[in-house]
């Protein structure tokens, strides 16, 4: 199996490598380094601070002391959903470009774009269908890391809920 190459596709492999690899590492800053976020590169820092102000604002005239402290503190855990619902995304787009330009490796071939997004999901979040399956080792290599990525980001997350929950308890 030969795969030709053209310039559409090795900007795609390229985006979907960068934009997977900027996903993991954001996930990595946010959730697994135990600091707050000090490089202008990623996700997480610019969500946050593009919300919380609104979120802090919204409930800062609550004049119950215990009832505002309940609502400011349950922005933590629902950032974290939203940000990970944020990178699911961006990493299904990442590994959908990465295996759009490996669409030679894939049977059947992807006939678009969005076949190979379709793909990439059922492969990051573990649901494996097997109406589309990696015949080449490049695309093989793609959907084992996709979906070994998409356990960890899970994982992850679910964990760091639970330390936000045993940390306002």
């Amino acid at each position: 199996m030969r795969q030709s190459w053209s310039a559409v596709d090795a900007i795609e492999l390229g985006a979907g490598l960068v934009l997977a690899a900027l996903v993991l590492f954001d996930v990595f800053q946010a959730v697994v380094v135990p600091r707050p976020i000090t490089t202008p590169i990623g996700i997480a820092r610019y969500v946050v601070r593009l919300t919380w102000g609104g979120w802090r604002d919204t409930f800062s005239g609550v004049t119950a002391a215990d009832k505002r402290e309940r609502y400011l503190g349950v922005y933590a855990p629902a950032i974290l959903i939203f940000l990970l619902a944020l990178w699911i995304v961006g990493l299904v787009a990442g590994y959908g470009l990465v295996l759009h330009a490996l669409r030679e490796q894939l049977d059947p071939r992807p006939p678009d774009v969005w076949a190979a997004l379709y793909f990439a999901g059922t492969s990051l979040l573990t649901i494996g269908f097997g109406d589309i399956a990696p015949v080449g080792p490049g695309a093989r290599l793609v959907a084992l890391v996709a979906g070994a990525s998409g356990l960890i980001l899970v994982a992850l997350a679910i964990t760091f809920l639970f330390s936000l929950y045993t940390t306002f308890q």
